[in-house]
């Protein structure tokens, strides 16, 4: 009776992997000039999968999934610009750290630095523009790739903008070598726009 049930599991199991891996793959929804952009297996854009080489861009990417095609892009823009505002915050933590006082930074600094640095990113991510887009379309709902970037130039004068702002933070921060690098990547992007 057991070598039965067992024998019986044994090709339930069997069969259920048989039907896994036949099931069917991804259909995509694209126009014919974005249809070399999907070149993997799982459909994956590879534009989505490269890494940023731009040292003067701030790169974020989101993926996301619905029913409704533009649901799925408007969540999948979301998650890149989200990225972004992570990537400025990091950048700003880091100048926080890097603070030295003859007296403890206390709370009330940090606090105010944060707040300060929060309202830099909601403003300056307004200006950061979409690189790539494409949806797949999986089963009954759609998958949407989103690349947003934003230059590096246009975060730094909106975090320097943000902390001259305060008298308090830019006594505080304007001597440190790394405002110094800042304002001069601001000072070049901002020729550059001039320029182009």
């Amino acid at each position: 009776m057991k070598k039965a049930q067992f024998v019986t599991f044994g090709l339930i199991t069997v069969i259920l992997i048989i039907m896994i891996g036949c099931g069917g793959g991804q259909t995509v929804v694209v126009s014919p000039e974005e249809k070399q952009t999907v070149a993997s297996v799982s459909g994956i854009p590879s534009e989505y999968e490269a890494p940023n080489t731009d040292p003067d861009l701030i790169v974020g990417k989101g993926t996301s999934v619905s029913r409704d095609m533009q649901t799925a892009v408007n969540k999948a823009n979301l998650q890149a610009t989200n990225e972004i505002a992570r990537a400025m915050n990091s950048k700003a933590v880091s100048l926080m750290e890097n603070v030295t006082r003859e007296d403890e930074v206390n709370d009330d600094y940090e606090s105010m630095y944060k707040e300060t640095i929060s309202q830099a990113a909601s403003q300056v991510i307004k200006g950061a523009k979409q690189s790539f887009k494409t949806v797949v379309q999986e089963g009954d709902k759609y998958r949407a790739y989103v690349t947003v970037e934003l230059p590096l130039g246009k975060a730094n004068k909106a975090i320097l903008d943000s902390i001259k702002k305060n008298e308090e933070l830019w006594r505080m921060f304007k001597d440190m070598e790394q405002i110094k690098d800042m304002e001069r990547k601001v000072k070049e992007f901002e020729e550059s726009q001039k320029q182009g």
